[in-house]
């Protein structure tokens, strides 16, 4: 299998999909959560610090264009490919300490990812900060899983709620009401949902070397379940991408070391990349037609 230039320990095949993920991650910025209006002093705002709200309207738009600007460097697989990833998360963490009310969690933790990314591309040595990732998505698994631990979501009234919510795409078309297939189930799946995710974490840190294959497999059907609903995008782009990376890092290692991979398994990890290209690009042309029917860039 290759990987990207420069001694990178990053995957090639698998690396791109966060790539890709920080284009949807910079326009669902703009497009969605509208953080241009962020900077628009016409609008009511509430900054975690006063000085944000002196940064110019203008600005602030460069600013959140600038890693859409800076996109082609992301597949250059060398020092400059830190830049859209740096742009990308400064200018998403100045959006959410501008205007509190703007603020989104999948925002922050994929800013924290994208720092780590630049800061290894900048360093030309991935693997000092494949650990930490894994750490940080360890640590977002083991506290949404502690957090559902609670009366309401355990009695399934979220998942509920999840399931009888029409999808982000097609809902016109095809809109089965699962609340109401599931509904006796709803408790059990509640249930299942939190040890999945306190389950990530020793997958993703105690079982960082281990072939737990088919284990990561599991997660990823688990988070493109969770893509259809239109809940947390980022969050389901972002977390199978990284899933991938640490798959395909380990089917490296262990090829090294003479270990051959099962050709099946090979087959399941090149259907979940095509898979998760199918997705991002899905909602790249969600966001476009959203972008266009709400005249985000044009009044």
């Amino acid at each position: 299998m290759t990987t990207t230039k420069s001694k990178s320990l990053y995957p090639g095949k698998s690396i791109n999909l966060i790539h890709l993920t920080l284009l949807i991650t910079s326009l669902k910025n703009i497009i969605v959560w509208r953080y241009f209006d962020v900077f628009d002093g016409n609008y009511f705002r509430a900054p975690i610090f006063e000085i944000f709200l002196k940064i110019p309207h203008s600005l602030g738009i460069i600013l959140l264009l600038l890693p859409l600007f800076c996109s082609p460097l992301l597949f250059f697989n060398n020092r400059l490919t830190s830049i859209p990833y740096i742009l990308c998360s400064f200018s998403s963490i100045i959006a959410l300490l501008t205007d509190f009310y703007g603020f989104h969690h999948d925002v922050l933790f994929a800013s924290i990812i994208f720092l780590m990314v630049a800061y290894s591309y900048l360093k030309k040595d991935s693997s000092i900060c494949f650990g930490p990732i894994l750490g940080t998505t360890a640590s977002i698994y083991l506290l949404t899983g502690i957090s559902k631990i609670s009366s309401s979501f355990i009695k399934g009234d979220v998942i509920s709620e999840i399931l009888s919510s029409p999808p982000f795409l097609g809902s016109s078309y095809f809109y089965p009401r699962f609340d109401l297939i599931f509904s006796s189930f709803l408790s059990q799946i509640a249930y299942l949902t939190i040890f999945v995710e306190l389950l990530l974490c020793p997958i993703l840190v105690i079982l960082i070397n281990k072939r737990t294959f088919f284990l990561r497999i599991i997660l990823l059907i688990f988070h493109f379940a969770l893509y259809y609903t239109g809940r947390g995008t980022v969050f389901n782009l972002l977390f199978p991408s990284i899933l991938l990376v640490q798959i395909e890092y380990l089917n490296n290692f262990y090829s090294r070391l003479g270990y051959k991979q099962k050709n099946y398994k090979n087959n399941i990890f090149a259907f979940s990349i095509k898979v998760l290209y199918l997705m991002i690009f899905v909602y790249f042309i969600f966001l476009l037609v959203y972008a266009y029917k709400q005249k985000v860039f044009f009044n």
